[in-house]
């Protein structure tokens, strides 16, 4: 009345076992293998999953796909486009191949990738007097140095520039020019003086000599002056007599001239041994001592108001009619409801007012 286990002796090399009466079975799925015991491992590369030549290595339960240069993908299927990003240089138009990509190049331009700039000066129709100066799918015909021209057939005169310094001469040639020097000069341009003028130390009282063309010049210790150094000062000692407006040891300072000065109504401004006085507003003279009269020909003030000349300023006295500052605001009388009592108030702008009576009042 038992039945006994038939897998206990685990018959299912790599799947379930399934116990039976007096038998067993194994479950192989999903473990890679087949057959009665699941010991077969199943080639899943004879059903040739993989695309495009691909190579297919078989592994337990699945496989793997080596793909040809040039496909990528699961099983190869995808062919890689080597156009993206466009590896065509210079503009360059690219076409997509198995395993690489062809370049279509604009005029001018070669090799794989159109990096290469056709050399246009191979074959060139410049004449001697000019260089040739690649460019993109042309050349340029460029004057040489020395020549000028539409043709390049004018050569240039170098000499009217003067290049020749000391008072060298300018000799004249093809393509360039020569300087005949001075005696004590040479150089390219007779530009380097042969004459130490400092070697018999003229400088004295220990001056310094600074050699120049044809000259010297000597930096003179203190207390000494003159071409050569030779005549004394007050040695170690001197006084500066300075110009009016200014003081101090080396006269660096400028006097402070508002001090003793004044401005009245103004604020002073110190200038080299004078002073500018800048008025307050309604003030002027030399010394802002004058008060301006605001009210002259009475601009001032408007709509008849008469101005009043104060200390810096003005007031303007309005009549009954205007106010503001400068009478310049209509007073409007008719704001007080009652003024015409029972009648209509009409506001005469800076004159006043009227009033129009309703029938029967006056």
């Amino acid at each position: 009345e038992t039945n006994i286990n038939d897998c206990a002796s685990l018959p299912c090399a790599n799947g379930k076992c399934v116990d039976g009466v007096n038998n067993f079975t194994c479950n192989c799925t999903g473990s890679g293998y087949t057959g009665p015991t699941c010991s077969d491992n199943i080639n899943e590369c004879a059903s040739s999953l993989c695309l495009n030549n691909a190579t297919c290595h078989d592994y337990i339960g699945t496989y793997a796909c080596r793909c040809v240069r040039g496909f990528d993908g699961k099983h190869c299927e995808n062919n890689i486009d080597e156009c993206s990003p466009n590896p065509c240089d210079n503009g360059g138009t690219c076409t997509d191949k198995i395993d690489g990509f062809n370049c279509a190049c604009p005029a001018g331009f070669n090799d794989t990738k159109c990096e290469n700039d056709i050399e246009d000066c191979v074959n060139n129709n410049c004449n001697p007097n000019q260089n040739c100066v690649d460019q993109i799918n042309h050349y340029l015909c460029v004057c040489k140095p020395g020549f000028t021209g539409s043709n390049c057939s004018v050569d240039i005169v170098e000499c009217l520039s003067n290049p020749c310094k000391n008072n060298g001469t300018c000799n004249e040639g093809v393509n360039g020019y020569n300087c005949s020097c001075l005696p004590r000069f040479n150089g390219t341009y007779c530009e380097l003086d042969t004459i130490n003028d400092c070697a018999s130390q003229p400088c004295l009282n220990n001056g310094t000599c600074v050699d120049g063309v044809a000259d010297f010049n000597c930096n003179c210790t203190r207390g000494f002056h003159g071409k050569r150094s030779k005549f004394t000062l007050n040695i170690g000692h001197y006084k500066c007599h300075c110009p009016s407006g200014f003081n101090g040891t080396q006269c660096e300072s400028n006097i402070d001239d508002c001090p003793s000065h004044g401005c009245n109504n103004g604020t002073c401004v110190d200038g080299v041994n004078d002073y500018t006085c800048m008025c307050n507003k309604g003030f002027q003279g030399e010394f802002c001592d004058r008060d301006i009269d605001e009210c002259l020909n009475n601009a001032s003030c408007m709509n008849g108001g008469t101005c009043q000349n104060t200390i810096g300023s003005y007031h303007c006295a309005c009549n009954e009619f205007t106010n503001g500052t400068r009478c310049e605001m209509d007073i409007d009388e008719c704001e007080n409801k009652t003024i015409c009592n029972t009648g209509l108030c009409v506001n005469k702008q800076y004159t006043g007012y009227k009033c129009y009576c309703d029938q029967g009042w006056t």
